[in-house]
């Protein structure tokens, strides 16, 4: 009753590479927010259009 051989490599890659699309996602969101702070023209807009749902 042996166990049956673990597939090598697969195993280890799949949650690197999980993690490292996570992070490219984060400084991806963070790259984005810090785009729109760089144009206060947008934001001013945002902050009026949120103001007038009230």
């Amino acid at each position: 009753m042996n166990a049956a051989p673990r597939p090598s490599g697969g195993a280890t890659a799949h949650p690197l590479l999980r993690r490292i699309a996570l992070h490219a996602a984060a400084l991806a969101a963070l790259l984005g927010v810090f785009a729109l702070y760089a144009h206060p023209d947008f934001l001013v807009m945002l902050a009026d259009q949120l103001w007038a749902c009230f």
